[in-house]
């Protein structure tokens, strides 16, 4: 999605030794038409028709984290902005180095549709990870009225939470950099979860003529995510990180870039392939392939393996990050020897082995 079809299959030959078709990488492309396609259907069945969930969730985890965020991009069509819904959703996060940490059982989910589609569509994911079942779930946005009337709306019973990152910013942008001393101390204060105490200290800040229309809107958002400001203790200020990382390698890297613009009815089918669907590939997790000769990898036309999030061999000092899908491809057995293949599907880890 990044090259045209033949610069990719090029790409693909040069670097991994891999032949496949511009015909037949196009044909991959089109994938996210159908799961697109089979998204609208199960919302259809779902909340159209009452069809009942049967399927359980594979773990049901002890606590469920729910970001939500809406990145623009530019409209082709109305030369306007058109919002692009992400949602991320993991069950907690394990350090894997100094400064880094791996984010368990994430799934993530994107699209360019009204808040009802995107809200039930997104909580369909979500029900895969047991988020009816878990004994805590904390949902983390900046506090936009439309995502607090979705939190509110289809997940009810989950635990509102302001991203102190952006309400930080709130506080500089009214305040400015001059009175950095009280935005850490109102900060501080949201990080022990005392939103009255902060309303009062902007009310005497509003006092200032010159600030007063600024410090009221300041302190209306305050007020209209309250609660959500209390609950910042109970997540030790965790904010919306994730989901805005996933924003920035689903969303803007691949469509905000300089110059770039959109008709509505292409992003969705991109989004789709970038981000794979848990429930529409299924439950598979692992493969073990023992092959003299040629590997071969056939699957099946239903089978989805969306090489989009992350793609490492280990032993080898390169990565596909390629946004597609290959259904059928051949390795040359004089080129790899022995190997792990670790494909990301949905930013989860599946492993596959080959073996010579």
């Amino acid at each position: 999605m990044e090259l045209s079809y033949e610069k990719t299959a090029s790409f693909l030959k040069k670097f991994t030794g891999l032949e496949v078709s511009r015909q037949k990488i196009y044909n991959m492309a089109i994938e996210g038409q159908r799961i697109e396609a089979w998204e609208n259907r199960r919302r259809e069945e779902i909340f159209g028709q009452g069809q009942r969930i049967e399927k359980k969730p594979e773990k049901i985890p002890k606590v469920l984290f729910v970001q939500v965020d809406a990145p623009g991009m530019n409209d082709r069509g109305s030369r306007e902005w058109m919002e692009c819904k992400v949602g991320t959703s993991f069950s907690g996060r394990a350090k894997v180095s100094k400064n880094r940490y791996w984010l368990l059982d994430k799934r993530s989910y994107a699209c360019v549709e009204e808040v009802g589609a995107f809200g039930e569509k997104f909580y369909l994911e979500c029900l895969g990870q047991g988020v009816m079942e878990a004994e805590k779930v904390y949902f983390i946005s900046d506090g936009a009225s439309w995502i607090r009337n979705l939190k509110n709306n289809y997940f009810p019973e989950a635990i509102g939470v302001l991203d102190i990152w952006h309400l930080e910013r709130e506080f500089k942008q009214v305040l400015g950099e001059e009175n950095q001393e009280l935005v850490e101390s109102l900060k501080e204060l949201a990080l022990r979860g005392k939103g009255q105490e902060i309303f009062k200290r902007l009310m005497k800040e509003s006092e200032n003529p010159e600030k007063e229309e600024k410090i009221a809107k300041l302190a209306n958002y305050v007020v209209n995510n309250m609660e959500w400001i209390e609950n910042i203790a109970e997540v030790a200020g965790y904010g919306s990180g994730p989901v805005e990382k996933t924003v920035d390698i689903v969303v803007a890297r691949r469509f905000k870039k300089r110059g770039m613009s959109w008709l509505r009815q292409y992003p969705n089918p991109l989004l789709k392939i970038k981000l794979g669907s848990k429930l529409y590939i299924g439950e598979t997790q692992a493969f073990l392939i023992n092959y003299s000769g040629n590997l071969f990898l056939n699957y099946l036309s239903h089978f989805f393996l969306p090489l989009s999030a992350l793609c490492k061999i280990f032993s080898i000092d390169y990565g596909i990050s390629s946004p597609f899908i290959l259904p059928f491809f051949t390795i040359s057995s004089a080129n790899f020897s022995a190997f792990s293949l670790v494909i990301v599907i949905n930013l989860r880890p599946i492993k596959i082995s080959l073996l010579k």
